[in-house]
């Protein structure tokens, strides 16, 4: 088994003051058993210790990727966005949000292929901070199980497994098009937001082939720059 690491670091990135990137990068210190690092709020390129942080996407709040162990590490970088089809055209009814069918229109930003592991895509999602995430999450994965293939999809989903799980089941009941999710599987390892008095799991994996274990990573309170906790993701 290998493991990826996720998390949401708070507008992280080119304009960040010295002593936070150095709050950033005490804390890699906790991703030891990752291959990679992905991550999602990042402003801007920036250059740390050994490594270069990179932007990926043209949002204002956009992905990134850091080698953990460099000079071990299989995951092959990709930097694309997934372009995801219409809702109707993927479960055959038109999705109960207002705003219409086309995902850009639903979703402030991109969902992310960020990397291939062997024959595995790995993609990641920041959803909207809103009472629509699990409608778009819903969305989204919908969009990775009608394409070929495995895939790994990270990230802050910003609503709860239950709704998650909930607006899947709708989706699927509802659906005329013979969308299939089968082998679909959501693993999430406990509260991850807020950091501070974490309440809710909003950061946690979906994944179709492989097995996934996530547990979340417990910083130690004075390493708890970002609002979110991250994730590490066993496959």
């Amino acid at each position: 088994m290998t493991a990826v690491a996720f998390w949401n670091v708070q507008r992280l990135g080119a304009g960040s003051d010295k002593g936070r990137v150095a709050a950033f990068e005490r804390t890699l210190q906790y991703f030891w058993e990752a291959e990679a690092l992905i991550l999602c709020e990042v402003t801007g390129d920036r250059q740390l210790t050994g490594v270069q942080l990179i932007k990926m996407g043209s949002n204002a709040l956009g992905y990134s990727m850091l080698p953990t162990q460099p000079t071990q590490s299989q995951f092959v970088t990709q930097n694309q966005s997934l372009g995801v089809g219409k809702f109707n055209e993927l479960f055959g009814f038109p999705i109960w949000l207002k705003g219409g069918n086309t995902f850009d229109r639903q979703s402030k930003r991109p969902v992310y292929n960020v990397a291939t592991y062997g024959g595995l895509e790995i993609y990641v999602y920041h959803a909207n901070a809103s009472s629509r995430a699990s409608a778009v999450m819903t969305w989204a994965i919908g969009a990775l199980c009608a394409a070929p293939g495995n895939f790994l999809l990270v990230g802050d989903f910003n609503c709860t497994p239950d709704d998650l799980n909930r607006d899947l089941k709708y989706a699927l009941d509802q659906q005329t098009t013979g969308i299939s999710m089968d082998g679909l599987k959501l693993d999430w390892g406990g509260p991850t937001y807020p950091s501070s008095d974490t309440l809710w799991t909003y950061d946690y994996a979906a994944a179709r082939g492989i097995q996934i274990k996530v547990k979340t990573v417990r910083l130690p309170e004075p390493e708890r720059f970002s609002d979110h906790l991250p994730i590490i993701v066993r496959f």
